[in-house]
C-alpha cells in the first residue's frame, strides 16, 4: 500500500506519494505535480476558474469539502477521476467524441475526491460559481429542479463555446489588466451560455427513448470506428438500423447538430488527437479528417478548436516527442 504525505492548501488535502517540500504553498505543490500550465484565479468575488495543460508527474489525491455552489467542467481532451459524496462525475473526454460540458449544483456541503495517476494528461476548464455569486445574479440554488442537490447536466458544447474554452485555456495567466478583463467576459458568455441551454433542455418536451438511444450510440460508434472516407448519410443510418429521416431526428435531438455537422466535429477531434499524440503530419490529419485541400482542412481545424493543425504540431514536438 502507498504511503502518503499531505499538505492542506486553501480547504483541501494534497496527497503525494512523496514528502512535498516544506514551507510550500499551493502553486509549488502543483508545480512539482505537474507539466505544464495551471492557472487558478478568482474572477470576481465567487466566480473562480480554473484551466490546465499539463501532465502529472506523481499519483495525487486531492480530498476536501465543497461548499454550495455551481460547477461549470470541460475536458477538451484528457481527464481526471473525480467523486462528490462518493458518486463519480464522468468528467473525463471520450475518446473519439466531442468534448462535453458538465454542470453539477451542490447545496449543502459534500466531499470532493480527486484522484490523479502518473501520466495522465488534461487540457481542461474549470468555472466555479459560488451561492453568494449566484444570489448576487438573481439565482437560487434551492429554487426549482435545475439545480437541485447533486444534480448533474452534460451536453455537447458547440463549436462557440469551444472556441471561447480553447483561448481561456491558451491564454490563461497572461499577466495584463485587459487579459484579466477578456478571461471575466469569456467565463461569463460561457455561464450564460450554459444557463441557456438548461432553460431550454427544460422547455424541451421531446425526451430521447432508452432505445433510441441505443440507435444512437451504434450509429456514434459507427462514425467514430469507420477510417478512411467520410461514410455516406445511408451507411450510418444503416449502422442504426434506422431510417434517414429518423436519424436526422434523432441527431438533432441528442446533439443539436445534423449528422454531417458531427461527422465533420468527431473526424476533425480525431486529426487532432493524431497531431498531438501521435505528430503525424498536417497531410495525414486532413486525411483522417476527410478533406482532400490542405487549405480547406485549416480553415475547418481553426473554426473548431481555434488552433491552426500546424500549431498542435509544433506543440508537439516542442514537448520533446
Amino acid at each position: 500500500m502507498a504511503l502518503f504525505s499531505q499538505a492542506t492548501v486553501e480547504g483541501e488535502t494534497d496527497l503525494f506519494t512523496k514528502d512535498p517540500p516544506r514551507h510550500s504553498d499551493r502553486k509549488n505543490l502543483l508545480d512539482r505535480a505537474f507539466k505544464g500550465r495551471s492557472f487558478w484565479q478568482e474572477l470576481q468575488a465567487g466566480l473562480t476558474i480554473h484551466t490546465s495543460d499539463s501532465v502529472a508527474l506523481e499519483r495525487m489525491d486531492r480530498i476536501g469539502t465543497f461548499n454550495p455552489s455551481v460547477s461549470l467542467y470541460c475536458y477538451l481532451e484528457g481527464g481526471t477521476e473525480a467523486y462528490l459524496n462518493d458518486r463519480p462525475l464522468d468528467l473525463s473526454r471520450r475518446r473519439g467524441a466531442p468534448p462535453h460540458m458538465v454542470l453539477t449544483s451542490i447545496n449543502e456541503p459534500v466531499s470532493f475526491l480527486r484522484r490523479i495517476k502518473p501520466g495522465t494528461y488534461a487540457r481542461k476548464l474549470n468555472l466555479k460559481m459560488s451561492r453568494e455569486w449566484l444570489a448576487r445574479n438573481g439565482i437560487d440554488l434551492k429554487s426549482g429542479d435545475t439545480f437541485q442537490h447533486l444534480r448533474r447536466h452534460e451536453w455537447n458544447v458547440t463549436n462557440e463555446m469551444k472556441e471561447t474554452i480553447e483561448s481561456l485555456v491558451r491564454t490563461a495567466g497572461r499577466p495584463s489588466a485587459l487579459n484579466k478583463l477578456k478571461m471575466e467576459v469569456s467565463a461569463l458568455n460561457l455561464v450564460c451560455s450554459a444557463f441557456a441551454h438548461l432553460d431550454d433542455t427544460t422547455e424541451t418536451p421531446e425526451q430521447l427513448e432508452a432505445a433510441d438511444m441505443r440507435k444512437i450510440d451504434r450509429m456514434e460508434q459507427f462514425i467514430r470506428q469507420t477510417p478512411g472516407p467520410m461514410p455516406t448519410l445511408q451507411a450510418i443510418a444503416n449502422a442504426g438500423g434506422v431510417s434517414l429521416s429518423t436519424m436526422r431526428r434523432l441527431f438533432r435531438c441528442a446533439h443539436d447538430k445534423t449528422v454531417f455537422e458531427y461527422v465533420r466535429a468527431v473526424r476533425l477531434d480525431q486529426a487532432r488527437w493524431a497531431l498531438e499524440k501521435n505528430g503525424v503530419s498536417v497531410a495525414d490529419a486532413a486525411e483522417i479528417a476527410g478533406y482532400r485541400s490542405p487549405e480547406g482542412f485549416a480553415t475547418a481545424f481553426k473554426k473548431h478548436l481555434g488552433v491552426l493543425p500546424s500549431e498542435v504540431q509544433r506543440n508537439f514536438f516542442a514537448l520533446g516527442h
